[in-house]
């Protein structure tokens, strides 16, 4: 039987350590933080783009062009030593290990412009988004009177040179307590 020095198998174990895969480990975790991330960023843009537009100010979109998660790990091992040749003081040796892991995503932002910016102002928020946001947290009664314009006929207030109060049923309609949402 073969004997091997001790501490062979560990350095061995550094040494292949920064050949294993360390991004499809974290995939299936890495995606939906992402995906939260951007689904949270999105309703806080379109929320601020819809008061924007109630209070005739400009809207601005900005979307993700490109998202990479890059990872990288490092490992280093060092070893010296001294033999001191008198014999007088022992052999001393140094052993250094070190290691290093890097998460480093990068984002790329577009601003929409042109055809995809007019398509994106002018499509109607859908009210499953207005349901969204108010499942997240936000207030019915200052939401609805900002994103909707009508409810079965009965029509909000505008602003500018066209400007008229909401009909009295509007708001009714748009802060009764029950719209709250509660998630479970």
């Amino acid at each position: 039987m073969e004997e091997h020095p001790p501490g062979r198998g560990l350095v061995s174990a550094v040494f292949l350590a920064g050949c294993a895969s360390y991004g499809a480990a974290t995939l299936g975790r890495d995606r939906l933080d992402f995906t939260a991330a951007v689904a949270n960023s999105w309703k806080q843009q379109t929320l601020l783009n819809i008061v924007k537009l109630r209070y005739a100010d400009t809207p601005m979109f900005v979307d993700i062009g490109q998202m990479v998660a890059g990872y990288q790990l490092q490992t280093a091992l060092t070893a010296g030593g001294t033999v001191f040749p008198s014999g007088a003081a022992a052999n001393f040796f140094n052993f250094l290990l070190g290691g290093t892991y890097i998460d480093r995503p990068t984002v790329t932002y577009v601003p929409l412009t042109g055809s995809s910016f007019i398509r994106t102002l002018m499509t109607p928020i859908p009210p499953i988004r207005l349901m969204n946001l108010i499942e997240s947290g936000y207030r019915a009664d200052l939401l609805i009177p900002v994103a909707v314009q009508s409810v079965n006929g009965l029509s909000n207030g505008r602003g500018g040179g066209r400007g008229r109060l909401p009909d009295p049923e509007f708001v009714q309609v748009a802060a009764p307590p029950q719209l709250t949402i509660q998630a479970n």
